[in-house]
């Protein structure tokens, strides 16, 4: 295990980094410490890697196969910071709509996943920021895509399109707390009511109660449909839970997390958070309905 489990640090299973072997044919890591002269740089043979785990006759273990498709070097690289850390994929391969190529869907994969900031334009985008670095969660990053002019931005705007016909603005953010077992909170998150129309288009990337932790999502808009009693009133909602107990942990895939009494309270408190939800879905809609009524009168 990595010696940042623990800590405050978004990765500690000490594994991830090499997730990039089964997507490509080279992958290779460059970097250099702090006062240090020289680049160092450690190259892997991912189809070497895949030719000796079907080699039948290869009597090696595991450690004969890292010496045989890794290569070390010391290269004479210009124009890099004194310190620093690049991985570079190279010979992607051609998956199922070439996702790893698609530089709108990296995009969109970044702007709801990775660390990122709100627009500047975002109405409540200083709000939010304020209420969750006062909590000590939140921090990002200004992430790049091919030497844009811009960072990537989280997917909110001012005003949600449900349909052709129907549009609908965010009233000011909620903000709530999840108590902890310890008397510290558990979790810090917020919400954006706003008419709640529908079911919010996925193309919009903002549908879902979304969990993070280290202002990383884990899951995707689904994971924390569970505590809505009408899952679809899930897919109407705009809003974040941060995690701030460090017992629930995410799982390897961070797909969901490791489910252990900690994250069974997580849950349980958020129901409240799902029934006001789905409360304002319902009375908001007979409102509408009644509206209909008079007018065709």
């Amino acid at each position: 295990a990595s010696k940042k489990r623990g800590s405050d640090a978004r990765g500690f299973r000490g594994v991830g980094r090499l997730a990039g072997l089964g997507y490509c044919q080279q992958l290779i890591f460059r970097t250099r410490a702090p006062e240090e002269d020289e680049i160092s740089e450690i190259v892997w043979d991912c189809r070497k890697i895949v030719e000796l785990l079907r080699d039948h006759s290869f009597k090696g273990d595991l450690k004969d196969v890292v010496n045989d498709v890794v290569q070390f070097n010391n290269p004479n690289l210009e124009n890099y910071p004194d310190h620093f850390f690049e991985v570079e994929l190279k010979k992607i391969s051609r998956l199922k709509n070439d996702f790893l190529l698609n530089e709108l869907e990296i995009e969109k994969y970044i702007a709801q996943v990775g660390p990122v900031s709100f627009s500047p334009e975002f109405k409540y985008k200083n709000k939010i920021e304020e209420y969750l670095a006062k909590h000590g969660v939140g921090k990002d990053f200004k992430i790049f895509l091919n030497n844009a002019n811009d960072p990537i931005y989280k997917p909110h705007q001012n005003t949600l399109q449900i349909s052709e016909s129907l549009l609908s603005k965010y009233d000011s953010p909620t903000f709530f707390e999840i108590p902890g077992n310890n008397g510290s909170n558990s979790a810090i998150g917020w919400r954006l009511d706003h008419g709640y129309l529908g079911a919010i288009p996925p193309n919009l990337g903002v549908k879902g109660f979304r969990a993070r932790t280290g202002n990383i999502q884990i899951g995707d808009e689904n994971l924390l449909s569970e505590i809505f009693v009408e899952k679809r009133f899930n897919s109407w909602t705009v809003g974040e839970v941060h995690i701030l107990d460090k017992k629930i942990q995410p799982n390897g895939r961070r797909d969901n997390f490791s489910q252990n009494q900690p994250y069974l309270n997580l849950l349980n408190h958020l129901t409240l958070q799902s029934k006001k939800i789905s409360q304002l879905c319902r009375e908001l809609s007979i409102i509408r309905n009644r509206e209909k009524e008079f007018y065709l009168e």
